[in-house]
């Protein structure tokens, strides 16, 4: 697992320690430098998985480096892993050097893929399942693990059944009571198709189809499969990967679309993932994802210690800054910083006058 993310010269970050745990959620004010935390992770583990690190649209070396540090310092991202190692992505003007160590990652766009029709079958030599950056391949995803076994810390009580399509259903009856999904893939096409209680995507509301990639990655990521064996080589690859060197998810506002008692649910779902093994960051608005974070913890012994709230300001000069308010055994946080989750009480004293 990874203890902490030192970011050097990049962005709004002249040099900043961010600490990470089993769940890490990133809050603050819009431009307060949340992406660009999700960016930095993303570019260590694209580097260390052989890709560019570079993310297309993000813009060049110049353009990422802090206009706070000298315009020869490179780019440093550095990570601390749980045994003390560290490993860093040094980024220069005209090269850079990737780590060596990395957690198998998955990253989720707030940009998303909402209702459609059919999604696209990701082609090419497949290494390891994936959702897909907007979760376009998720029904992909799901069919090649769909028979997986979920581990029962990740259990919804309106499921089925213990495997991954049935578990998908009961988180989903959280946003729709009653949900059912239907998909089917069909390769020589390239494509699939995906209906919720029979009816098309389309006609199903938004809040479905957005929901869907972060609850499939969260279980998918988590499963084993029944008998023991992989039905293809690249699950067992990846499979061993996983084991040693963890799983990380990367998650931009999973509350989008979502009615408050949804956004709870996903909460806890993402608390779950997190005592299974997994290791999740999220960025996130919402203070009902919060709250499910830390209803989940309080019901599990040293929950708490598992969580990390990091809430990001930016001063009138630009710099980004971290506060940690840190979680109780009782679900309390030790602090509220101005601006963490305030708004309803400020908004509430307001009509109150």
């Amino acid at each position: 697992m990874i203890k902490s993310l030192h970011i050097s010269g990049f962005k709004s970050f002249a040099s900043q320690e961010v600490p990470l745990n089993s769940v890490t959620l990133l809050c603050g004010l819009n431009n307060s430098g949340k992406s660009s935390i999700l960016q930095a992770l993303r570019m260590y583990c694209n580097s260390a998985e052989g890709r560019d690190p570079l993310i297309s649209g993000y813009g060049t070396i110049d353009e990422l480096r802090s206009k706070y540090v000298l315009p020869t310092q490179p780019i440093s991202l550095k990570l601390t892993f749980a045994d003390g190692a560290t490993d860093a992505l040094e980024l220069r003007a005209t090269d850079f050097q990737c780590p060596n160590r990395s957690p198998i990652s998955l990253f989720l766009s707030a940009e998303r893929l909402g209702p459609r029709v059919s999604l696209p079958t990701e082609s090419g030599y497949i290494k390891r399942p994936s959702t897909g950056e907007y979760g376009e391949h998720v029904l992909e995803f799901l069919d090649s693990l769909r028979d997986c076994a979920v581990p029962d810390i990740l259990h919804h009580l309106s499921s089925r059944g213990s495997t991954l399509e049935y578990e998908v259903a009961g988180w989903l009856s959280e946003i729709a009571p009653g949900t059912e999904i239907h998909f089917e893939v069909d390769k020589k096409n390239d494509s699939s198709k995906l209906q919720f209680n029979s009816f098309r995507a389309t006609n199903a509301g938004f809040g479905l189809s957005y929901a869907l990639p972060i609850i499939a990655a969260i279980l998918g990521a988590s499963t084993k499969p029944q008998d023991g064996f992989w039905k293809n080589q690249w699950d067992d690859n990846w499979d061993t990967a996983r084991k040693e060197r963890g799983t990380l998810l990367i998650i931009e506002n999973p509350e989008a679309h979502l009615h408050p008692s949804a956004q709870t649910a996903i909460g806890r779902l993402i608390a779950k993932g997190g005592f299974a093994g997994l290791q999740i960051v999220v960025e996130t608005q919402s203070e009902h994802i919060m709250d499910g974070v830390r209803l989940e913890a309080r019901q599990h012994k040293d929950g708490h210690k598992n969580i990390t709230f990091n809430y990001l300001s930016r001063s009138n000069e630009g710099f980004s800054s971290i506060e940690n308010p840190v979680l109780t055994e009782s679900g309390k946080l030790s602090h509220w910083p101005s601006g963490f989750f305030d708004q309803s009480l400020k908004n509430k004293m307001q009509l109150a006058q």
